[in-house]
């Protein structure tokens, strides 16, 4: 905050602590308490409480700047204190560590140890260590799980590694599922290709239901038939994965989640999984569309089926490209494409980055609202005054923000209109999936 405002916040506070208090802040006290805190609330409120407290003790209604600067001084003695009696306990503790050690050397020594070393080390100790090390290799990987243990290739292992002269099209069909392998992964492949015949031989565990999606992508023609061959549960898990990797989260999302009933409920807590946040939107595309976010939508199926998903990566010259499905397919096509099918649903996951907490100004703290206006200013809404108090600049501003967006133009800041104020900011990290038209604030 400014000097202006710092005085403005210390005022407000006093008000609210007593509207009848005599007490009052010098010129030079809010000078010193401006340069100490930089304008950053919490070392304000430190400093006056200390300030308060030491006009107490002096029986002084006005705080002038000798007890601000006293204050201040206060608080940096006992940080001193404070970092030099820690100082004090790490050497404390690292004498008594290099003590122990001594001791436990002496102790070493004087016990024969060496005697006993040279016993373990002699060369027939060293053949039965050997031949136990090969015994317990070998029963480690007898007990490894032949679900874990991956498919040998329909191929020979010694076949060439000349590739076969096809189309494209027909290479990019038949290519495996390529997966990310972890150092891990390499070293339990390369124990089953050693395994023994008999062992290949016994038949292998049931595949999960689910597996994740590959990034390579299939693209197709037309999207009724691309819905008919999809599941519904496998379908938002890897449509959330999609949209989750573009905002460049970790996408983990547990077990536990897969048979969920409730698609919204899934989504919400998959994604808070990651460190996102979920929105609904429910109405016309073109809403969708101006949040300029990836967006998981709902389609519907033929019958009384349940709806299954895709995720919208990208919107380009009039076109939308939409991805999902088992083989993580991918189809482009105009958003009136979509009115056949779509059901009019979308969840996007979002970031708060500000953490701005509820529906501001109806259950919203101070803090949040001072967080809004330092947003808006920063916007370039340069006639939003900060200050703990919601007035009229900055609902008009607010509603200036969510009549761009296509948003009801109510003043209250709800997640839209979170999300509509971050896209405003241009905040790096937010994956839009078109170009962001620049705005210009009046």
């Amino acid at each position: 905050m400014t000097y202006k405002e710092v005085r403005g916040y210390i005022q407000h506070r006093i008000h609210i602590a007593s509207r009848n208090t005599g007490i009052q802040f010098s010129g030079a006290a809010y000078r010193s308490i401006y340069n100490y805190s930089r304008g950053i609330p919490r070392l304000i409120n430190i400093v006056c409480d200390r300030a308060l407290l030491t006009a107490f003790v002096l029986d002084q209604q006005k705080i002038s700047g000798k007890i601000a600067t006293a204050a201040i001084r206060e608080l940096g003695v006992r940080g001193d204190i404070n970092r030099s009696g820690l100082q004090n306990r790490k050497r404390i503790i690292l004498f008594f560590s290099l003590l122990c050690t001594g001791i436990f050397v002496v102790i070493l020594f004087s016990s024969g140890f060496l005697d006993q070393n040279a016993i373990f080390s002699s060369p027939e100790s060293t053949r039965v260590d050997h031949s136990r090390s090969q015994h317990v290799t070998r029963s480690e990987h007898l007990k490894t799980p032949f679900s874990q243990i991956p498919e040998p290739d329909s191929k020979s292992v010694d076949a060439p590694d000349k590739v076969p002269d096809k189309a494209p099209n027909e290479l990019m069909n038949n290519a495996p599922v390529e997966t990310p392998v972890h150092s891990q992964d390499k070293a339990l492949t390369k124990v089953s290709e050693n395994a023994p015949a008999m062992a290949m031989e016994k038949p292998q565990a049931k595949a999960p239901a689910l597996k994740e999606p590959r990034t390579v992508m299939e693209p197709a023609r037309e999207l009724g038939v691309l819905l008919e061959k999809m599941d519904r549960f496998y379908s938002r898990k890897a449509a959330l994965k999609i949209a989750m990797d573009l905002w460049g989260a970790e996408s983990e999302m547990g077990r536990h989640l897969d048979g969920m009933s409730d698609d919204y409920a899934f989504f919400q807590l998959a994604a808070e999984q990651n460190g996102l946040l979920l929105r609904r939107i429910n109405g016309h595309f073109n809403a969708v569309k101006k949040l300029n976010l990836p967006a998981i939508l709902a389609f519907h199926l033929s019958g009384d089926r349940p709806p299954v998903y895709l995720a919208l990566c990208r919107m380009d010259d009039g076109k939308i490209t939409l991805r999902g499905g088992h083989k993580d397919i991918s189809i482009e096509l105009e958003p009136a494409d979509l009115e056949p099918y779509w059901l009019g649903i979308a969840y996007l996951p979002w970031k708060n980055f500000l953490s701005l907490k509820g529906a501001i100004p109806l259950d919203s703290p101070e803090d949040s609202i001072i967080t809004l206006k330092m947003l808006l200013r920063d916007i370039g809404f340069n006639t939003v005054e900060i200050s703990p108090f919601y007035d009229e600049n900055t609902r008009q501003a607010v509603k200036h923000i969510q009549g761009k967006y296509g948003i009801h133009m109510d003043g209250v800041v709800g997640s839209t209109t979170k999300i509509a104020l971050y896209n405003e900011k241009k905040i790096k990290g937010i994956p839009h999936i078109s170009r962001f038209s620049d705005s210009t604030i009046p």
